[in-house]
């Protein structure tokens, strides 16, 4: 039996995600993902340093130390895995919901919509957790840790910037809208 190929004379439309793609990028979102994740790493480290023996680097007095907190054996982890772990899964989700493909003139507004709402949606989870960490921190172990609040200070950034954007977007929305 033949190989069946197909003709070449026969005409291929082209497929409909090909036509005039491009990309929206948030680089706000982009910048504060990155400062986020590197902060979120030296958390992991921070803690790794803790578990051998050593010395954080960030244990300054008994109340701003990252000792009591990432150091903690109990809220420093949660299922058992270092906050840094899970630092760095959020702000990797936020780079992913900071690029969005955009098929044709049509639905760039929709996109635009839709990442907004994914962003604002991922930073609320974001700020949610940075205050109850926050609350944990000093009503419960009281102590200040210099790496975490730097996270929840990006965390914090990531929100505002998150609702105005979707702000934005959404008082264009309701202005285009008919009467």
């Amino acid at each position: 039996m033949l190989n069946e190929t197909p003709l070449e004379s026969e005409p291929h439309a082209p497929h409909p995600n090909t036509a005039k793609s491009s990309w929206l990028v948030s680089w706000p979102h982009v910048v504060l993902g990155l400062i986020g994740f590197g902060i979120a790493a030296y958390s992991l480290v921070v803690k790794r340093r803790l578990a051998a023996g050593a010395d954080s680097g960030c244990g300054f007095t008994e109340t701003i130390s990252c000792d009591n907190v990432i150091g903690n054996r109990i809220y420093g982890e949660f299922l058992h895995i270092p906050w840094g772990v899970w630092g760095m899964v959020f702000f990797v989700v936020v780079l992913l919901t900071a690029v969005n493909r955009i098929n044709g003139e049509e639905s760039r507004a929709s996109t635009m919509r839709q990442a907004a709402l994914w962003q604002l949606a991922v930073a609320t989870a974001g700020i949610l957790t940075s205050v109850a960490l926050t609350y944990v921190s000093k009503a419960i172990l009281g102590a200040w840790c210099p790496v975490c609040m730097a996270t929840h200070a990006v965390t914090t950034l990531l929100f505002v910037v998150s609702l105005v954007s979707w702000l934005k977007l959404r008082r264009a929305t309701v202005d285009v809208l008919p009467q």
